[in-house]
């Protein structure tokens, strides 16, 4: 059984690693192998588990970005509203509302569980699949990064509130919803 464990969480771990940074669903696949391996009680704290690691990962490649929003954040505490760092650091806390919400609202309900389903994936997968690629090949209207706004920000919240649906990849919620505000790549 140990053993069983330590392949199960490989196998998480690499599924997990590379599917993060691809516009698909890291959190489809890692369902689908809980499916077909068979699910043993603790899916969803493996899952999150996986999930705190890719986070690591992240934050250590863009350790300058972190470190940047970081500082905004504490400027925050002062006052500070006149740098770009606080500017991103409120556009970031903006963003993540919705999500936060909308994962609020399907824990406490207990909808997430029925959302975890194939067929929920399958659809998941290929309909934000057609929007990513329908919004790939309509451009971008060449806005930068510097140029986010408190409302794009918001908007963008609610996009990434989508990828809480297995089947609908962070990543590629994120490019849309970029996309669609008209943010080049």
């Amino acid at each position: 059984p140990t053993h069983m464990a330590f392949y199960h969480i490989v196998v998480l771990a690499l599924i997990q690693g590379l599917t993060e940074f691809l516009p698909i669903s890291s959190s489809a696949h890692l369902e689908l192998w809980h499916q077909w391996a068979g699910e043993t009680g603790n899916d969803l704290q493996l899952d999150i588990a996986v999930h705190l690691g890719t986070l690591a990962a992240v934050m250590l490649y863009f350790r300058a970005e972190v470190a940047m929003a970081t500082r905004g954040f504490l400027r925050l505490f002062k006052l500070d509203l006149s740098t770009y760092e606080t500017h991103l650091a409120l556009c970031l806390i903006i963003a993540t509302i919705p999500v936060v919400i909308c994962g609020a609202v399907l824990a406490v309900t207990g909808w997430i569980e029925g959302l975890r389903s194939l067929a929920v994936i399958g659809w998941a997968m290929i309909l934000f699949g057609i929007l990513l690629w329908w919004m790939d090949r309509r451009g971008a209207e060449g806005r930068e990064a510097r140029t986010w706004t408190l409302r794009d920000a918001a908007i963008m919240g609610l996009w990434q509130a989508l990828a809480l649906i297995p089947g609908t990849s962070r990543s590629g919620a994120a490019i849309t919803g970029g996309l669609a505000q008209g943010y080049t790549r």
